[in-house]
C-alpha cells in the first residue's frame, strides 16, 4: 500500500518540508508470495515475475531485465530455519524460466542471499552440515552440541550451465578458517585475540541450535575483489578477499569485537544485522559500508537503525588495525535511528540502500514497511507491502536495465551545428535530446588557449587568463555565445548531457570567426578595409588585431593578411 505524502506528513513529520523521493521503481518479493514486484512511487505495480516458489530470500534485477531469484524449495528436506532457500532461478522479463538450479541436499543448502558477479557467475550463501564428531575434531566443546550437528557456512561461486546446470568455480568455507582455545590437542589451538583473522568455533554457540552463524547477506566489490558478509548470530560483518591466491582468512570484521577477544558486550555495535554492502561509486558515501542494524537484543531498547561505516581501508586493499585493539571505526559515520522522529523496528530480515539523490531507502522487514529518508532522517516516501519482506531495492528511473521496457533511453537526436560569423556575431548552439527522463546539460569550450574542454558559465568566461566569450544558457539544451575582445580564434563547443544514469557527449561544433569582416555584412570588401583604417587611426582597441594590448603597425599587417585571405 502506497503511503501518500499527506499521510507521511501526519504520521512521520512534525514540521518540515518534504524533500523529493528518488525517482524510479522499487523491487521486492513478499515472503508470503511466489511473485516479485516492481512498483512505481505511487505503489502501482509496473511489472512482476511469477515463480512456483516463495523467496529464499533475495532477488536482483539483471542487466538484461531478467530477475535473479533465490527460491525456497520445500521438496528438499532438511535445514529447517529462517531464510531457507535451496534453489537459484533466472526469470526473463517475459516471465520465461531461463535457469533453475538446485543447490540443496542432505548436507548443504542455499539460504538467504546470493549476488550476481560481473563475470555472470552467481555467488550464493550455503549452509554446510557438520556432524558432532567433525565439530569435536575441530575443537568444538561437546557441552554445546545439544543439537547433534553444527551448520557452518560456505560461499559458492556458480557458473550457470544450460537450463538447470552449474559448475562451482570458486568456494570458501568458514570451517577452513577456525580458531579454538578449548582443546590443545586439536587443530588451530590459540586465543581468539591472537588470531582475529579466524573464527572462534566456540563463540556464539547456542547448545540446542545447530544454526551457529546464520550468515544472511553477501555483497561483492569488483574494484577490491572482496566480499562482505553479514553474520547474524555473531553480530558481525566480515570482509574476505576473492582474489586469486588469497588465504581466505578474514581481512576485516566489525560489529562485535568480543567475537575475537578484543572487547566486551559494552563494545558491541551490531545486533542481528542484515544487508551489509558497499555503497556504489557515484553515490553519496561511496566506498563506505551500509548495513541495517536490526537492534535485536539491543541493550538500549528494541529499535532498529541504519549504519554507514567507514572502514580503515588502505591503498593496498588491506585494513589497518592497531595491535591489541579492535578494528576501527569506533562509531558509524552516519546513523538513522528515526524516520521523522519516529522509531522503526524489525527483529529480523530488513535492508537499506543509499540512493543517487543522497536519500536512504529502508525496508523494515518484519512489517513490510519501506521508508525513504533524506540525509537528515526526514521521511519523504513510504509503502507497505502487506507482508514480511526480506529487502527492497530502488531502481532509478534512468537505469539502463529497464530501458525499452519501462522508459525510453536518453539519446542525442540532433547534434549542435557549426556556425560562422564576424567578430560581433552572437551565435546559438542547440543539442536536442530524446528520451523519457529529465536531463542536465553542461556546455564546454576549448580553443588555442585551452586545449582541454572547460565548462562554460553564464556570463563572462575567462579561460587561461583570457576573456573568451559571454554565454547564456550554459546549463540548458541551447547556449548563446557572443564574442569578447580576447576571442582571437575559432572555438569549439560541445554539450555533456546526463539523465542521472547515462552521460552522453555531443559532437563538437565550431564558431568560425571572420575577423576581416569588420562591418559584419558577411562580405569581405573594400568597405571593411576602410572601417579598419578608421579604427586604426582612432587608436581603438577594436583595431588591436593581434590582441597584444597595443594598437601598432603589426596590427595593420595582421589585418592586411586576413583581408587578403578573405573568409
Amino acid at each position: 500500500m502506497y503511503i501518500g505524502k499527506s499521510v507521511l506528513a501526519s504520521c512521520f513529520i512534525a514540521a518540515s518540508v518534504l524533500a523529493a523521493p528518488q525517482p524510479g521503481w522499487t523491487l521486492y518479493t513478499p515472503n508470503t508470495s511466489t511473485s516479485t514486484f516492481l512498483i512505481d512511487l505511487q505503489g502501482v505495480v509496473q511489472h512482476q515475475w511469477a515463480s512456483t516458489y516463495r523467496p529464499g530470500q533475495a532477488v536482483y534485477l539483471m542487466n538484461n531485465g531478467s530477475l535473479l531469484r533465490t527460491a525456497n524449495d520445500l521438496a528438499v528436506a532438511g535445514f529447517q530455519a529462517g531464510g531457507r532457500g535451496g534453489r537459484l532461478q533466472k526469470i526473463a522479463w517475459d516471465g520465461s524460466l531461463q535457469w533453475n538450479y538446485l543447490l540443496a541436499d542432505a548436507n548443504k543448502r542455499q539460504h538467504h542471499d546470493a549476488c550476481l558477479l560481473p563475470n555472470g557467475n552467481v555467488l550464493a550463501i550455503v549452509w554446510e552440515k557438520k556432524t558432532t564428531a567433525e565439530a569435536i575434531a575441530a575443537g568444538h566443546s561437546p557441552a554445546t552440541l545439544g543439537a547433534g550437528e553444527v551448520w557452518s557456512e560456505g560461499l559458492y561461486e556458480i557458473q550457470p550451465s544450460g537450463a538447470t546446470g552449474g559448475v562451482v568455480v570458486w568456494e570458501w568455507h568458514v570451517w577452513d578458517h577456525l580458531v579454538q582455545n578449548f582443546d590443545a590437542t586439536k587443530p588451530n589451538f590459540a586465543a581468539a585475540s591472537s588470531r582475529p583473522e579466524r573464527v572462534d568455533v566456540n563463540f556464539g554457540v547456542v547448545s540446542n541450535n545447530a544454526d551457529w552463524l546464520h550468515m544472511n547477506g553477501v555483497a561483492y566489490n569488483a574494484a577490491l575483489d572482496q566480499l562482505v558478509v553479514s553474520i547474524h548470530n555473531l553480530n558481525e560483518i566480515w570482509v574476505i578477499s576473492h582474489a586469486p591466491g588469497a588465504t581466505g582468512d578474514l581481512i576485516y570484521r566489525w560489529g562485535n569485537p568480543a567475537a575475537y577477544g578484543m572487547g566486551t558486550a559494552a563494545n558491541q555495535k551490531l545486533f542481528g544485522q542484515h544487508n551489509v554492502h558497499w555503497i556504489d561509486e557515484g553515490l553519496p558515501g561511496a566506498g563506505n559500508l551500509l548495513v541495517y542494524n536490526n537492534g535485536l537484543n539491543r541493550p538500549a531498547g528494541a529499535f532498529s537503525s541504519v549504519e554507514e561505516i567507514t572502514p580503515p581501508l588502505q591503498a593496498n586493499g588491506t585494513y589497518s588495525r592497531t595491535s591489541g585493539t579492535a578494528f576501527a571505526p569506533a562509531a558509524s559515520t552516519w546513523t538513522c535511528e528515526f524516520a521523522s522522529g519516529v522509531r522503526f523496528y524489525s527483529p529480523n530480515i530488513s535492508g537499506a540502500q543509499r540512493l543517487a539523490n543522497g536519500n536512504t531507502l529502508m525496508c523494515v522487514g518484519a512489517s513490510g514497511q519501506f521508508i525513504e529518508v533524506d540525509p537528515n532522517s526526514q521521511t519523504v516516501w513510504g509503502f507497505s507491502s502487506g507482508s514480511g519482506t526480506f529487502r527492497a531495492t530502488r531502481i532509478q528511473s534512468c537505469d539502463t536495465r529497464l530501458a525499452g521496457r519501462l522508459f525510453t533511453a536518453t539519446t542525442i537526436s540532433s547534434q549542435p551545428q557549426s556556425s560562422a560569423g564576424c567578430a560581433d556575431t552572437v551565435a546559438t548552439f542547440n543539442t536536442v535530446v530524446a528520451g523519457t527522463n529529465a536531463c542536465t546539460y553542461e556546455w564546454q569550450c576549448r580553443n588555442s588557449l585551452a586545449a582541454d574542454w572547460t565548462p562554460l558559465l553564464n556570463g563572462a568566461n575567462v579561460i587561461s587568463g583570457e576573456l573568451l566569450l559571454t554565454a547564456s544558457g550554459a546549463t540548458t539544451s541551447g547556449i548563446t555565445v557572443s564574442r569578447s575582445p580576447g576571442w582571437i580564434d575559432s572555438p569549439e563547443l560541445r554539450c555533456v548531457v546526463s539523465d542521472g544514469c547515462t552521460t552522453l557527449t555531443s559532437a563538437a561544433a565550431s564558431l568560425t570567426i571572420c575577423r576581416a569582416d569588420v562591418n559584419c555584412d558577411e562580405i569581405v570588401d573594400f568597405f571593411d578595409y576602410l572601417d579598419f583604417v578608421d579604427l586604426f587611426s582612432e587608436n581603438s582597441l577594436e583595431a588591436d588585431f593581434n590582441q597584444d594590448g597595443i594598437v601598432d603597425f603589426f596590427d595593420y599587417l595582421d589585418f592586411v593578411d586576413a583581408f587578403s585571405v578573405g573568409c
